[in-house]
């Protein structure tokens, strides 16, 4: 059996082992830790050690805080329409995990505005009912070739275009 690792006064990110405080299930060691921010939390020892908690869960609600306030697009904690347009095609052309990564950066679209400002700037802000779309299909997500369109106006821009007047 192998020997216990005194973790004890050990530093992990925001997080300083305590004490020890029992094992879980599957037979690691249960800490527990304080964090800078002052509050405490049992974390085990493979979560520790492996990097994967580095506090109680302040940086992440800070990451989420500061994220938000870099372009004021996350509203309650939520991201705006025009923020998940944008997060949406860049990781359509960027992300080959997504299941329909072939239809966008599969077959060479790229996501060319540099940041979330230039989106804006060249974009606006949504109309209500409207969605993003690129002005030639073919092309890729940049300046001047991106709008704010109908779902008419989408579905005659696809690459399964139907001339039917009554759409």
């Amino acid at each position: 059996m192998p020997s216990l690792i005194d973790l004890t006064n050990s530093k992990f990110g925001r997080l300083t082992v305590r004490w020890i405080c029992g094992k879980t299930d599957s037979g690691n060691m249960v800490w527990v830790c304080s964090c800078e921010c002052g509050k405490l939390k049992l974390i085990s020892s493979g979560q520790l050690r492996g990097g994967k908690t580095n506090s109680c869960g302040c940086l992440n609600s800070e990451m989420t805080r500061m994220r938000s306030t870099i372009h004021g697009h996350y509203v309650n904690r939520k991201p705006t329409p025009e923020y998940i347009a944008f997060s949406g095609a860049k990781t359509r052309c960027t992300n080959p995990n997504r299941k329909d990564f072939a239809y966008w950066g599969g077959r060479g679209i790229e996501f060319r505005c540099k940041s979330f400002n230039e989106f804006m700037e060249c974009l606006g802000p949504r109309p209500e009912g409207l969605t993003l779309d690129r002005i030639d299909n073919n092309g890729h997500y940049e300046p001047g070739n991106v709008r704010w369109a109908t779902r008419k106006q989408q579905v005659r821009n696809s690459r399964r275009t139907f001339l039917n007047e009554d759409i």
